[in-house]
């Protein structure tokens, strides 16, 4: 069995307001998944429909459930630093 290089894709934690900066971006990644989880939320967060419309296609081009969480996890950890600089600077997005 193939072992996993898990590993998270952001600094280790080093003080507490940095780990509660980081429990925001989660806390809105969150929001984002949820309103793209379900077609009435759509609209519930701006971010919902692009999420929405790309992870649609994750069966299209993937064999199965392992190669798809395998292969999304590029856009889950972009959409963190994403959602995380535009806390940390948000006249920047």
């Amino acid at each position: 069995m193939e072992r996993l290089n898990l590993k998270p894709p952001h600094k280790p934690v080093q003080n507490y307001y940095q780990a509660l900066k980081e429990f925001e971006s989660l806390v809105e990644i969150a929001r984002i998944v949820q309103a793209a989880d379900f077609k009435d939320q759509l609209d519930a967060h701006p971010a919902a429909r692009g999420l929405e419309l790309i992870s649609r296609g994750f069966p299209s081009v993937t064999k199965d459930d392992h190669e798809t969480a395998e292969r999304a996890s590029f856009l889950y950890d972009a959409l963190y630093v994403s959602v995380t600089e535009s806390q940390t600077n948000p006249t920047s997005s």
